[in-house]
């Protein structure tokens, strides 16, 4: 897989906390250079294959492929954040915690996701600005 258009931040559809954090990207990101995609669509499940034929373990809430790369759990989120613009690139300091401790605050927040926000079953509306920033492969 290669998104050749820019970034693209694949989430957990399913899950109302990724899903309030792309309403929340798509209210305030300044580059408006990101697209998403479900970790559930076709787009998706070829971003998990991928990761899954180079070896590595694959999230189940969030992948951001970025620059011929693949980023997951707190890396996905700080990329993402940096990526957003203005304050947001703030998220390099981040990058001075050990990813270890990053990942396991990020795992422990993903593990209770849905016990904590929940689980909706439809995606979210489709909005005209959301449909222009969809990936479509």
């Amino acid at each position: 897989m290669s998104p050749t258009d820019g970034p693209v931040l694949f989430y957990d559809a399913q899950c109302i906390l990724c899903s309030r954090a792309i309403g929340y990207i798509l209210k305030y990101e300044h580059t408006e250079v990101l697209q998403f995609a479900s970790l559930q669509s076709a787009q998706g499940l070829k971003a998990k294959q991928s990761i899954i034929a180079i070896g590595k373990p694959v999230s189940d809430s969030i992948i951001l492929w970025h620059k011929n790369k693949y980023y997951q759990n707190s890396q996905a989120v700080i990329q993402t954040v940096i990526l957003m613009g203005g304050i947001g690139r703030l998220a390099y300091l981040l990058r001075i915690i050990p990813p270890f401790i990053l990942n396991a605050v990020y795992r422990f927040i993903a593990a209770k996701r849905y016990t904590w926000w929940g689980r909706q079953d439809n995606c979210r509306i489709i909005t005209p600005t959301l449909n222009e920033r969809i990936y479509k492969d």
